[in-house]
């Protein structure tokens, strides 16, 4: 009896330690949570997981790295145009071009497909409040070994042409995260998306008031 009760007990020591040693190892693993389809302009569920999300735009005071003059959210778009630019040039007798440093930062929300190369770009677009009409320009953003749950900042260079009889870019510019081989399949049948958002994993509105 003796005996039953020592290895009973060995037996429950054993089970224990295990089951410790199993919820210790859980603790130090952090599970990303599960990230749903995003969705379309229209509303609908887009037919891959969005992989990333801009969580703000600092526009930067001057050159500096630390202080910005304004910070825009997916739910916040205007901006005043009331810091110091980065750097101005004139660019013809009546026209000329701001500079602003702007700080962009995101967050890996889902992985990227498998097999796959997954290029990523940055892709600056313009076009009114409802619709982008073109790309104006595209930036490498470095999304080397990120994991899912990580935020990343990088700085980008944005210009404003302007002109003495329209000095106000009036205009709505979207920032937009692309994984090139993503763009390009929704492109084509059987997903045939037209916008230029619904094919990108973020993006964020910003547009001038002054």
């Amino acid at each position: 009896m003796k005996q039953h009760f020592s290895a009973s007990r060995l037996l429950s020591a054993t089970l224990l330690f295990v089951l410790t040693l199993a919820m210790s190892c859980t603790k130090d693993h952090v599970i990303p949570e599960p990230v749903s389809n995003c969705n379309r302009v229209n509303g609908q569920p887009r037919a891959f997981p969005c992989e990333f999300e801009i969580q703000k735009l600092d526009f930067m005071w001057g050159s500096s790295n630390v202080t910005a003059f304004e910070t825009l959210t997916p739910t916040d778009s205007l901006f005043e145009r009331k810091g110091a630019y980065y750097k101005w040039y004139k660019t013809g007798t009546e026209n000329f071009t701001i500079v602003y440093k702007v700080r962009l930062t995101f967050k890996r929300i889902a992985e990227g497909p498998k097999g796959k190369d997954n290029r990523y770009y940055l892709y600056l677009l313009q076009g009114s409040s409802d619709y982008e009409e073109s790309i104006n320009y595209g930036f490498d953003i470095n999304t080397d070994n990120m994991a899912v749950g990580q935020t990343r900042s990088q700085f980008f260079y944005i210009e404003f042409s302007l002109a003495n009889w329209n000095p106000s870019p009036l205009w709505m510019n979207l920032f937009a995260i692309i994984n090139r081989d993503t763009y390009e399949k929704l492109k084509v049948a059987p997903y045939n998306y037209t916008a230029l958002r619904d094919r990108a994993e973020s993006w964020i509105k910003f547009q001038a008031t002054n």
